[in-house]
Parts: structure tokens; sequence; C-alpha cells
């Protein structure tokens, strides 16, 4: 007995295919990613997905838009309009005349208008300036921006390591307590050294006590790798492991408090973003009390009419 009948070979294939396909990708989503990140890995990926950088770099490119446009403001201007229209067979003048509505011919116009700009009291050029500067503080911005994340990234890191840290010594002390405390009950129990009751519950104390920190830290170790996932828009079920645990030392040579009043202006996107957009603010004022003079432009044009 057939079970299965099917007129068309490519069918088969076709089912068969979708089936394999399916397999695979099913098996692909039970295999979850094992990545082992590390910091510059976060910093990068942080850097490509975060949507406040996005928008910075989209503001870059209104505002270069925003400059070319005022640079094409000291180029000429060209217009053009045309006319066509079908129109009737007409005799006389404007006063007295007849019109012919079974004689039709074609009525053709155009106008050409061009206009070059020569001097406008500083208008475009303070246009110009006020676009560039505009420039300058979208470039800002996006670095400030690029800055906010990297903080809020290395941050993150950095507390995750110490919250590993602790979490190794919480569980050294767990484990000594652990130990003194069998050795204590074993020596009340078989009557021997100087252990008393009070011993064997201040042991306890301190051992619930480093049961309680110990909750904790783990807490706050989910809490961390959480964020971390969420600013490197990697999804909650997907594992997570850095390269290493453990903090590093880092020697630091303190210099004088001169030295770094100095440098900050220098390495403060927010400061340059604040000047660059005040100079813009400026440029425009400028370039608005312009508009109060008269524009001088040479302008120039060509008609023609014709009719039958």
């Amino acid at each position: 007995m057939n079970i299965f009948k099917c007129r068309h070979p490519w069918f088969i294939v076709t089912y068969f295919g979708v089936l394999v396909l399916s397999a695979s990708l099913l098996f692909a989503q039970a295999q979850p990613s094992d990545q082992v990140w590390t910091l510059e890995q976060m910093l990068e990926r942080a850097l490509e997905t975060s949507p406040a950088v996005h928008e910075a770099l989209a503001n870059e490119l209104v505002a270069a838009s925003q400059l070319g446009r005022a640079k094409t403001g000291r180029l000429p201007t060209a217009s053009f309009t045309g006319i066509i229209s079908p129109i009737t067979a007409a005799e006389g003048n404007a006063v007295d005349g007849d019109t012919d509505d079974d004689d039709f011919g074609i009525f053709s116009k155009g106008d050409l208008k061009v206009i070059q700009p020569i001097y406008a009291f500083g208008r475009l050029r303070n246009e110009i300036r006020a676009a560039r500067k505009g420039v300058l503080a979208s470039e800002a911005a996006t670095q400030k921006s690029r800055h906010a994340v990297i903080f809020a990234i290395k941050e993150l890191y950095y507390n995750l390591l110490l919250s590993h840290q602790i979490k190794e010594l919480l569980d050294d002390s767990q484990e000594n307590f652990a130990k003194a405390l069998e050795t204590v009950e074993e020596r009340l129990e078989n009557d021997e050294g100087n252990a008393t009751e009070q011993d064997l519950l201040r042991l306890r104390i301190g051992a619930a006590s480093v049961d309680k920190e110990q909750l904790t830290i783990e807490r706050a170790i989910a809490v961390t790798r959480s964020a971390l996932k969420r600013h490197l828009r990697v999804a909650a079920q997907t594992p997570f492991k850095l390269a290493s645990t453990k903090l590093n030392t880092v020697n630091v040579t303190l210099k004088p408090l001169d030295f770094y009043l100095s440098q900050a202006p220098q390495h403060r996107p927010e400061l340059a973003q604040l000047e660059a957009g005040l100079a813009a603010r400026q440029a425009r004022l400028e370039a608005t009390r312009s508009q109060y003079y008269p524009a001088i432009f040479l302008a120039s044009g060509f008609e023609y009419s014709v009719a039958p």
C-alpha cells in the first residue's frame, strides 16, 4: 500500500530541504554562544550598538549638510518656468476680436532667471561660520557620547571584577569558618582544650554574616552582568563569560594639581561643544543683523513666447 504519493518529485526535495534547514536552525538556537569577553571587545561592541552614539553621528550628518547648504549661498541660483498649452485661433485685438474654436494650436512660453550674489554685508560669511561651528559642536557631542559609553562599560566591568574578587575572599572565609566550627564542635564533644559554647556561638554568628554577604555579592554580580548585557545588546539568556576575573595592580604616579587642571579642558568634549555652540550662536546673530542691510546681486534672464 502506498502511504505517500506525490506527482511532483521536486516537492519531496523541497520538503526534506525545509526539514533539514529547520533542524539546523533549532540546533543552532539550542547551542548558545560561549564567547569570552575582554574589555576591548565590550568597548567595541558597545560603541557599535549604542543608540546615543548613533544619534550623535546622525546629528553630525545633519550639521554637515547644513554647512554644505550654507556654502551654496555664494553660488548662482537659476529658475526656469515653462508653460505649454493648446490655444484656439483668434483674430482682432484686445478690445474687439473673434475666436475660432475649430482651429487649435500650441502655445509655449519659457522664463529663465539667474541670480548671482555679490555682497550681502557679511550674511553669507556668518552663516558659513555658524554652520562650521555647528559641525564642531556635533563632533564634540559625538565624542561626549562615546566617552559616556566607555565610562559606563568600564565602571560596570571593574565593578564586576571587584565583586568576583570579594566573592573569592568570602568563599575562603566561609571555608575557614566551616573548619573552625568543626574543630570547636569536636573539642566541645571530646571536652578537649579551652573551647567554650560562647566561642561556638561567635563562630556561628560570623559564619552567618559571611553567608549573608555572600548572597549580597552574588546578587550584585548578577545585576552587574545584566547591566553589561543590556549595554552590549546581548540577550538575557545568552551565556556571558569574562576573559579574566582578576583585578590587576596599576601603578600610578600622582602629579601636581596644576597639571590636571591644565589638561582637563583639552580632554573634556562638553567644553568644546559649549564653546562651538556659543560661537555658532554669535555667528547666527551677526548673520541676522546683516539681513537689515540690502543685498547686492547680479540678475539676468531670458524669456520667450511662441504662438501660432
